[in-house]
């Protein structure tokens, strides 16, 4: 993996691939994450047998935890140290591409105020 992608945030896409490929080791995955054992006792309840589903929780949570930045480098170490390595991180990169992460609620957050002001300006509009 470039040494340029490793301070990135993994994309949607990223942690929808490598969701796939993780396997029985998504638990211990969680853990050298950093998340916290509750969190992950609360996914495996959630998703049942389903490793894939468990697996992408884990990543998406993990992505939005703000105790640590979650880059791709931080990704690549938690691979290697459950002994899952990250040629299957780097394979995902080649295919899907690495861009820019966007954080989504920050999009939300914008398209609410400008609804906001666009209802806010009809209702000055109408007292008029």
């Amino acid at each position: 993996i470039s040494e340029e992608y490793l301070d990135l945030i993994p994309t949607d896409e990223i942690l929808d691939e490598l969701a796939q490929v993780i396997g029985v080791v998504s638990f211990q995955l969680g853990i050298e994450l950093g998340l916290p054992i509750t969190s992950l006792d609360t996914i495996q309840y959630n998703n049942g047998r389903n490793l894939v589903a468990q697996c992408k929780d884990i990543l998406f949570q993990w992505r939005e935890d703000q105790r640590v930045k979650p880059t791709i480098g931080v990704l690549v170490q938690a691979l290697v140290n459950i002994e899952r390595g990250a040629s299957c991180l780097g394979e995902i990169i080649k295919t899907v591409g690495v861009k820019k992460y966007i954080h989504h609620e920050k999009k939300e957050k914008e398209g609410k105020v400008k609804t906001l002001l666009k209802r806010l300006n009809l209702f000055q509009k109408r007292k008029q």
